[in-house]
This record gives C-alpha cells, structure tokens and sequence, in this order.
C-alpha cells in the first residue's frame, strides 16, 4: 500500500497574496493552543480542589463521634464492629482520595503550567521576529517599486529630451515640470496655480509696522487644498516640501515674517508672486523633483540636458538594480527564517501537544490508587488517552487550515530594454531563457541531469532512490541558486561542489520558481477531467493515450522538449534501481505539486490528487507517452511530409486537381489542435481522436464503397504509376511498420508499408470532392484521381490475406510518368495490364532490395542526447528521436 507524503508546517502555509497571510493563519492557530492549554489547566485545578474537599470531608466523617445512648453505650455485637469497619474505610477512601488530588498536582498539573509557561514565550518571541522580518520585507519591496516607477518616468524622460535633441528643438518651454512625479506642461503649471488663488480662500491681514496685506493665503487652506488636488501628497511633510519648492521656485512668498520657509501653520500667510501669474519670465525653466526625494530638479538651456537627463536615468537604473537585488536577498533570508521558524514552531506544537497527552496519562494513572469505583473511571481514561495521537492533531490542523503548498515568487530585475533572462536564472520564462542559451532545453536542466547521473553512477540503489525525495534545506538550496543565478553559463565545476541532494534540490527550487509551472496552467483543468473518469469506464490504456496526445497537442515545444529530457532522467532511474510502486508513488506526491498546478490556487485544489497520478504515469509508461512511434508521427507528420512533398515536387509529379493533400499533414475531420501555444512553431498538429484505429477503420470503409464501383457497369483501374505518383516512394517510411500497413496486389507477392499520412492521403484522395488543406512549411501537394484510388483500393483488397512487409525503396523511375491514367490505359487489354504490373513489381523489388537500413540511434532517450550533444562539440544531423527537442517549423529542424 503506498504511502502519504506527510505534510509539515513549511510546506503548507505559504500564499500568493503574500508571506504574511500564511504565517498569520499558523500563529492564529497556535495561539489558540495555547489558550486550549489554559483551559485545561484551569480545568485541572478546579478538579483538585474538588478531590482536596471531598477527600476532607470523607476524613472528617470517618471521625464522627458516636452517640452515648447509641454504640457507645455498650460494647455492642456484631453491628457495632461492622459498623466501625465502614468508618475505617471511609477514612481510607478519604485519604486516598487526598493522596490522588496531591498526585494530580504534582504529576499533572505542575508539568502542565511549565511548560504551557515556556511554549507561550517561545510563541511571542517567534511571532514578533517574523514579525519585524516582514516589516522590513515590506518596506524594501515599497521601496523597489517606488524605484521602479521612478527608473521608468526617468528613462521615459530621457528618451524624450534624446528625441527633442535629434529634432533640434531647444526652446526651455517644451520642457516638462514635475511636480512630485507629475508632470506639467507651462501651460498646465499656469492653469495649476491660477486655480490655487482662485480655489484657495484670501484674506487681508494686517501687520504691526508692515502694514496691510492684500489676497493673503494661510499656509493651513494651502496644505488642505494641495492634499485635496495633488495625489502624490498624503501627509503634511510632504506637503511642506512642496510648499518649500514653490516657495524656492518664486511662485509663492512669505509675508509679515522674515525669513523664506513654508509652514503649514494657520499663522503663516504667503502671497502669489508675479511668476505665478507668467511662468515664461525668464528663459529658464523649472522641473521640480529629485531622484530619491521625487520633488525638485532644475534643467536650465546651457546645461547638456538629454546627457544629464539619460544620466540621471542609468543611475536610477543603478539604484533600481542593487534594491532589488538587495530584496531579493531580503526575500531568501525571510523564507529561510520562516522555514526556520515553521519547523521550531511545529515541534513545539507538536510538544505541546505530547505535553498534553503526557499530562491525561498521568492523570488516568493517578486512579490507580483509589477503589474499584474510580478504576473504571482510569480505564476509560485510558482508553480516550489511547484514542489522542498528537501527530494526527497536526495533521488535521494543517488539512483544516494550510493556504497552500510552498511555491515561491521570483522578483526578477526587468531590464527595459534587455529583459530579464540576461542577468538571472531563475523565475525567466522558459522560452526566453531557451533562446538565452540557444538550446531547445534549458541549460540548467541538462547541466544538473548530467552531473547527477555521472555522480551517482558509483552509488547503490537506495540512495540512488533517495536523491529525489530527501528534503534539503533551504539555506544550501539557496546558497548554490545564488552562485548559478546570474543568466550565463552554468558551470559544472560549481555544481560539484555541493553534495548531489542540494543540486537536484536547486532543480526542483528552479521548477518551482518559473513563473508558469512546467506542464503549464491550461493542463491542470483537462488533466483533473481525464483522471476523475473512472476505471469501468476507462482502462488504462486508453488513459495512457490520452495523456500522450494531450501532451503533444497543448505543451508548447520548449515545455515539452523539458518534460521529455525530465522524465525521462526519473524513468531510467526507477528503471535501474528496480523501485516499487511506494516510492514511485512517493516521487510523484514530491514532483506533482512542482510540475501541475493552477494559475489561481484555492482552497479546492489543495486536495487535488490528479497532478501526482499524471506524474506517476508519465515516469511509469514514459516509453509509450514520449517514445512510441506513434506520439513521433504526430508532432512531427508536418515536418516530415514538408520533406516529402519537397522531392515530390522535384520529382516532376503532375498535381491534379480532383483531391489535393497538402505536405503538411492530414488534419482529420474530427478536431484540431489550436496554434496559439506555438510560438515558436509554423506546423499545425494534427489530434487523433481514436489513434490509428480510425485511420485503418475509414480507409477501409472508403476501400470497400470503391470495391462495390467495381462491380457496377462502370469499371475503374489504377496503375502502380499513378499510386507511386500520387505517393511518392520517399513517403513510405520503414518506421511506421509498427503500426499501420497498406496492401497493394504487386502479383500477390510484394506489399507496400505505408505511413500514417500516406494513409490518410489516400484516403482523402479517394472523395469526389477536391478536399484543400492549408499548410504553413509548402505549399507542394499531389494528387490521386478517383479512377486510380478505385483500381489501387481492389488489389490491396486481393492481397490483404497475405500481406508482405517490404523495406522503403529509392525514388522510382515512374514518378517522372504523368499521375493521371489516360483513357487509352483505362481500355488496355487484360494481357497488356499484367504484362505493366508484372514488370513494375520487379521494379519495386529492386529498389526494396536497394534500400539501406535505418540508424540505430531511435532508443536514445532525450535527455541522453542533449547530454552529449554539450559533451561533444561534433556537429550532426538529428534524427527522428532529436526532432521532438527541435521546434516543429524553426530555423532548426
């Protein structure tokens, strides 16, 4: 019986909405334990009193005096000494009864408060440490994107003023005013501050000496006014410094005081000055702002202002860089603390809980001592202390309250115009990174595969096992991310230096951080619906199936070429190691998670079983997902006719009109496969619906309507020129013997091994209707008339008993012949027709006899030759097993 991955507490109460929703949920929990370990305190100590008073009372009974005119007034009989038994045992009850309350106290409840004491300071400590940690998280990553947008505005600013040196304009007015991060055109500023006097309430104040002041403005109506009508100030410092920036610029100024500052005192007045009123006084103009303080910045027409300006620019860039490098550093030491953290808090929980159960022992055991009467009391004690497991507790408190699995978010440094898969590993989108490294997998992959293999290659099978499910810490985890993560070239060298758990652990680190899981978000819904089938109504090969084509039609080249190489490590590995079925099922609860998961994570998918099931069949039947024969044809069927139809066309075959077959591939009737996930591909994929099964099953249902034309009036023959013409002989590919074979009556003894698109081009040839099918590699198509499918259709039917596998022969001789069969042909004697088929079939056993064998390199996996393709600098062509790590259509394939 397999087993559960057990859950922990740092793997279960992270969230995408943030570190602190997670951990706010866990200490709310564990609070609360510590209130349910008051409570039993609270409950204990009430108990003991009741035992101290009952035991005291049942001692004072066993001392009462009895009467002078009752047994004390003789020696008495029997009554009286049974009667001073029963007084006996009730002193006896009674001290036993004290013995169990001071028992409790010392064996139960002092432990109890101890420890409940130490767990709640240790509960606190930890709280206020993360605490302070994500403050300061918080505040960096305010910081980062405040730099952030201050990068961008800067760089926008720069390329404009580049824009207006190229043109040659240098009039100051065209430049723009910040204003706290907003920017305003001259007339803008004048428009701003005109509706400042107007808005903004005056008044004629009188001073002392000075005299009086006319439209006088109170510096408290102007902070109002200014955090009403400008978005960027929040708070009154704010608002003083931009008060000062008007002041300094000569907008504003003080009046009945000496000195040039900006109060927000109801006491300090200012008026408008005349620049106010024309912002074109002089020939300078002002911008207001600074690079970290955002207010002030002053560009005068002497000054080189597009060089300062893009200046300005690479500094902000500079400053943007180091910040979030720095919060990404914040943002590693955070999840280490809080990985840290989880642990020591669930293994005091969990102590707590032992704790607890420790002290119900005790207790039930304390009843030891009193009568038979509390004896049944202690053994049901002992039955519910039997029933409590603390490590379920935990596990249910987690299944109960968990916000999700640990999957962290990468903050990726955004160059703008460079990107991000430059200066970093980690969290870059496959696909630019593939374009990085100029390799159809990532490197990073194929680099940590390799090392594992060739380090392992010494080790026992146990180990060998346990590489992919030992948990490694995340502070080694993080330290060889950081030494890798900097988007060049990863170095083996660096890699050996860690122990091989930390590499494959950084792998799975790497997988997790991509900013969309590997099997992509799309997958989750249809592989959740394939697997909620059940097994009546469906077995499980029609599963496996359905996996494969599911993976071919919807995974994007580059996911699928990273899957392959993967997977298929992991299968070679429960291969070699002979692993059961409990450690599969181990590696897969492992790898589910990081391989599926949803784009939005709720509370429903945490439950979810389907990620680990599809991960166990992908590493179980990898051969029949990844590398039959079939799977090849199909992503690739486009690529491959491309070819054919290729040499058709220099082979001079005539295109006839009455059914055309594009080069691309057939695209049946019942579905297609969507190109919006191929990018980086031009070939459209045809989805099998029911495999080869349909393919056979309506050619021969089209053979068959053909065989009953052949016993109308009206006869119809097809010669072996028109079907090599309408095929070409490159089409007819020894490694589709597998699956699919088509007989053609060669004088009963030769058969034709047709591919699948060759099947499907002959079926289609065979409608009356001219069937068109676009393809995006050539436009090249051939054709076969009705009249020559029809003659072609009888023999395979003749010869379908006896059929003979033969081996892909050269180009033939009669594809310069033309396709269609003149009418004179069609009125050819009997004797004439046998004499040209006769000696066609000697000429197809000669090319057959011709034919060179295939290469021997179809059972290398894909991991294998990305290996030694980095291993050796040796060019070579790839083969039919390299075209599914090759985009379908690129410059590559």
């Amino acid at each position: 019986m397999a087993t559960v991955a057990q859950l922990k507490f740092d793997n279960s109460f992270w969230s995408p909405n943030g570190y602190g929703v997670g951990i706010k949920i866990l200490y709310d929990k564990l609070e609360q334990g510590r209130v349910e370990n008051e409570e039993i305190v609270d409950f204990l100590r009430e108990r003991i009193r009741i035992e101290e008073l009952y035991g005291k009372q049942l001692f004072d009974l066993s001392k009462m005096e009895s009467y002078e005119d009752g047994f004390l007034r003789d020696d008495g009989a029997s009554l009286r000494r049974a009667f001073d038994n029963v007084k006996n045992e009730c002193e006896q009850l009674g001290r036993a009864h004290l013995q169990l309350a001071s028992s409790m106290y010392e064996m139960v409840l002092m432990p109890l408060i101890k420890y409940g004491d130490e767990h709640s300071k240790r509960l606190k400590a930890s709280q206020d440490e993360i605490s302070s940690y994500l403050k300061i998280f918080n505040k960096l990553a305010n910081d980062v994107e405040r730099l952030r947008k201050n990068y961008e505005s800067k760089c926008q600013f720069a390329d404009e003023m580049e824009e207006i040196s190229i043109r040659g304009v240098e009039k100051a007015d065209s430049l723009p005013v910040v204003i706290g991060g907003l920017a305003f055109s001259e007339n803008d500023l004048r428009n701003y501050l005109a509706r400042m006097r107007e808005e903004i309430p005056s008044q004629q104040i009188k001073f002392p000496i000075l005299g009086v002041y006319n439209d006088a403005y109170s510096g408290k109506d102007i902070a109002k006014w200014l955090e009403s009508n400008y978005a960027g100030a929040r708070r009154w410092r704010e608002i003083e410094i931009i008060g000062q920036e008007l002041i300094d610029q000569g907008f504003i100024k003080l009046v009945g005081m000496i000195g040039n500052t900006f109060s927000t005192s109801p006491g300090s007045y200012y008026q408008f000055k005349k620049k106010s009123y024309d912002t074109k006084e002089n020939d300078e103009t002002f911008a207001l702002g600074s690079t970290l303080s955002g207010i002030v910045s002053t560009i005068t027409p002497s000054q080189p202002s597009e060089k300062n300006a893009r200046k300005d620019a690479d500094e902000s860039d500079d400053i943007y860089r180091h910040t979030a490098r720095k919060l990404d550093r914040t943002r590693l030491f955070l999840e280490e603390t809080m990985m840290d953290h989880m642990n020591c808090l669930e293994k005091s929980e969990l102590d707590r809980i032992k704790c607890s159960k420790a002290a119900f022992l005790n207790y039930a055991t304390t009843f030891g001592s009193v009568i038979s009467a509390t004896q049944h009391m202690s053994e049901r004690l002992l039955l519910y202390n039997e029933a409590l497991k603390p490590e379920q507790d935990i596990q249910f408190m987690i299944e109960q309250y968990r916000t999700g699995p640990f999957i962290p978010r990468v903050i990726l440094y955004r160059n703008k115009y460079n990107g991000s898969a430059n200066d970093q590993t980690f969290g870059v989108p496959l696909d630019k990174k593939t374009k990085k490294d100029l390799k159809p997998v990532p490197q990073i992959v194929t680099k940590i595969l390799s090392c594992i293999k060739k380090g392992t290659s010494c080790w026992n099978e146990t180990d060998k096992r346990l590489l992919w499910i030992t948990n490694v810490p995340l502070t080694k985890t993080h330290s060889l991310r950081d030494e890798i993560n900097d988007g060049g070239k990863i170095n083996m060298k660096k890699l050996r230096e860690h122990d091989l758990t930390t590499v494959a652990g950084v792998l799975k680190l790497y997988f997790m951080e991509l900013p969309e899981c590997l099997l992509t978000f799309e997958l989750y819904e249809p592989v959740r619906i394939l697997y909620s089938i059940s097994s009546d109504d469906q077995d499980e090969n029609t599963r496996i199936t359905s996996v494969a084509n599911l993976l071919i039609t919807s995974l994007p080249d580059v996911n699928y070429a990273t899957l392959n190489t993967f997977i298929s490590h992991l299968h070679r590995l429960i291969k070699s190691t002979n692993a059961d079925d409990e450690y599969i099922t181990a590696l897969s609860q492992t790898l589910g998670i990081i391989l599926l998961r949803p784009q939005t994570e709720t509370s429903i998918f945490l439950h979810d079983k389907h990620p680990q099931r599809l991960v166990k069949d992908l590493i179980v039947h990898y051969e029949t997902i990844f590398k039959s024969s079939n799977n090849k044809f199909i992503r690739h069927s486009g690529s491959r006719d491309s070819m054919q139809s290729s040499r058709s066309s220099r082979s001079n075959h005539t295109r006839e009109s009455s059914g055309t077959i594009t080069a691309n591939g057939v695209r049946d009737g019942i579905s297609s496969v969507p190109s919006s996930r191929r990018e980086s591909t031009s070939t459209v994929v045809p989805a099998r619906s029911n495999g080869t099964n349909s393919v056979i099953s309506i050619l021969e249902k089209s053979i068959q309507e053909v065989n009953d034309k052949l016993n109308s009036s009206v006869k119809e023959n097809i010669s072996m020129e028109s079907i090599s013409q309408a095929i070409p002989n490159e089409s007819i590919n020894r490694n589709d013997e597998s699956h699919i074979t088509s007989h053609t009556n060669l004088e009963s003894e030769t058969s034709m091994q047709l591919s699948r698109a060759n099947l499907a081009k002959l079926n289609m040839s065979m409608n009356n209707d001219a069937l068109a099918y676009s393809s995006n590699i050539s436009e090249t198509s051939v054709s076969v008339s009705p009249s020559v499918m029809s003659n072609h259709s009888q023999n395979g039917l003749t010869n379908k008993k006896n059929p003979v596998a033969s081996r892909p022969s050269a180009r033939s001789s009669s594809t310069k012949e033309s396709a269609n069969t003149s009418a004179d042909g069609l009125c050819r004697r009997p004797e004439v027709r046998r004499n040209s088929r006769l000696s066609r079939t000697n000429s197809i056993k000669a090319r057959i006899r011709n034919s060179d064998p295939g290469s021997s390199n179809e059972n290398r996996s894909g991991e294998e030759r990305l290996s030694d393709s980095e291993d050796s600098p040796k060019q070579r062509f790839p083969t039919d097993d390299d075209m599914h790590q090759i985009p379908i259509g690129s410059n590559g394939s």
